[in-house]
């Protein structure tokens, strides 16, 4: 496979630009190493498991879980998984293992939602979550554009061109970070 299109591959799995595959976790298959993104690594197949367990319990007819486990699995699990993708839009790394239990979190949560949603379809339990979610989202891009503030305002406060301003005769500074 030529490099161009196995770097297309890569990053088609990974959701990343190849300056953040670190938020990744790489595969070896058949010698070719594939980069996971490691939130969608937990997301996907939790998804799975909270639909399939939410379909098997109901046709099962096993008695329902309690009022509080439910709310938990699928309001605040999903929650909090959607947090770690906040935090991280407010500049704060996640380790590799953190992403993936954020993705597994969310995932287990959306999955048990649309199981609700497929067997009665719009339930109150669906727009709850999207509320949930939205806030997390709004929050997390709140935070981003705070940080993407701070940091446009250093630039301005550094002269905006890699150079700070100096009371030192008027003269300007040549910042090293900029070179």
């Amino acid at each position: 496979m030529p490099k161009a299109s196995r770097l297309r591959w890569e990053i088609v799995l990974s959701l990343s630009r190849p300056g953040v595959l670190h938020r990744c976790v790489k595969v070896s298959l058949r010698g070719r190493d594939i980069h996971l993104c490691a939130r969608c690594l937990g997301l996907y197949p939790a998804l799975l498991v909270g639909l399939v367990a939410n379909l098997w319990s109901a046709r099962s007819g096993t008695p329902s879980l309690p009022q509080w486990v439910e709310l938990a699995i699928r309001l605040i699990v999903p929650i909090v998984g959607a947090s770690g993708w906040g935090v991280e839009q407010a500049g704060v790394p996640l380790p590799k293992p953190v992403r993936v239990v954020s993705g597994a979190l969310l995932g287990v949560g959306v999955g048990w939602v649309l199981g609700i949603h497929l067997r009665a379809p719009y339930p109150a339990a669906l727009f709850e979550l999207a509320a949930g979610l939205g806030l997390v989202v709004v929050l997390a891009l709140l935070a981003r554009w705070s940080r993407d503030l701070g940091e446009a305002e250093e630039l301005v406060a550094e002269g905006g061109d890699g150079r700070k301003k100096t009371d030192d005769n008027g003269q300007n500074e040549v910042d090293p970070r900029a070179s």
